[in-house]
């Protein structure tokens, strides 16, 4: 969710964004969420993120942040070490496997930095442990100039805390691109990532031409490009594949009975020449075509 801040000088007139930031960190009970603060300089962001940071001390909240800084946006992981940092103590009580990927990611051993999908959900489940002893707040200011590798790690962590006592709160300064803004995919991109999840052959053409019975448009391959650059799938001329079978588990499950269904119909009907391939779907699965 995205809000634009539109008034110049103090913070005046501001009462619906600060009631906003109030309604998400007392609705904390029921889940968690994102908002992204989006405007031009000098209208009032960091001072909103200021208001957040002591109605959420108010409240019991812990709080962490992280400041982009340009001459540091070519770091990887600059920023997110900086957010993580005050964490360390309770990093020790995550299993050895994600400690030693947090560990590669920030340079902290000899091993090479894993995959980012395994940093993000490194990160994501240390931020859920800390969120078990209180709920928790975490300001990104500045987002515009946190380094890429950060940013794709807080937008992929927004799109997943409706289940965990945590509130993101970024500022991003107008006129920059920043995934926190843009913070999910083209409509056509998820379709396409839907229709991929639930085929059993990573085979790009079926899969491109289903979407397209979906949507009932042609569909074009460059519109897996975005899924692509935000690493959660690899594409060749031919091929699309999943870089984690947990992500081809998620987008699954994003879905409604209704979209399933409607894509294992586009798959049974592009798949009509190869009937080994066009399963009858049993009742209440979510597996095959019909």
């Amino acid at each position: 969710m995205s809000i634009a801040a539109s008034h110049p000088g103090p913070l005046l007139g501001r009462a619906a964004e600060v009631g906003l930031l109030v309604s998400l960190l007392d609705g904390i009970g029921t889940g968690g969420g994102a908002l992204v603060l989006h405007g031009e300089p000098g209208i009032g962001k960091s001072r909103l993120l200021s208001i957040a940071a002591e109605l959420a001390r108010e409240r019991g909240f812990a709080v962490l942040s992280t400041t982009g800084v340009q001459s540091e946006a070519h770091l990887a992981f600059a920023g997110l070490h900086q957010l993580l940092r005050p964490l360390r103590l309770h990093s020790a009580g995550l299993p050895a496997g994600q400690r030693a990927v947090l560990d590669a990611a920030f340079g902290l051993s000899q091993e090479r930095a894993p995959e980012r999908f395994q940093i993000a959900m490194a990160v994501l489940d240390l931020l859920g442990e800390v969120a078990t002893e209180a709920p928790l707040l975490i300001l990104a200011e500045d987002a515009q100039w946190l380094d890429r590798p950060t940013t794709d790690v807080l937008a992929f962590v927004a799109r997943r805390l409706q289940s965990d006592p945590i509130v993101l709160l970024a500022a991003v300064r107008e006129g920059y691109p920043s995934l926190l803004v843009d913070a999910g995919l083209p409509a056509e991109t998820r379709l396409l990532l839907l229709v991929a999840a639930h085929s059993d052959d990573e085979r790009l053409s079926d899969i491109v031409d289903a979407a397209s019975v979906v949507a009932g448009t042609l569909l074009g391959l460059e519109l897996l490009e975005p899924a692509a650059d935000a690493a959660i799938v690899d594409l060749d001329l031919n091929r699309v594949h999943f870089r984690h079978p947990l992500i081809r588990s998620a987008v699954r499950q994003s879905a409604s009975l209704l979209e399933r269904r409607r894509v294992h119909e586009a798959l049974a009907q592009v798949l009509r020449s190869e009937p080994d391939r066009r399963v009858v779907e049993p009742r209440g699965a979510d597996q095959r075509y019909s």
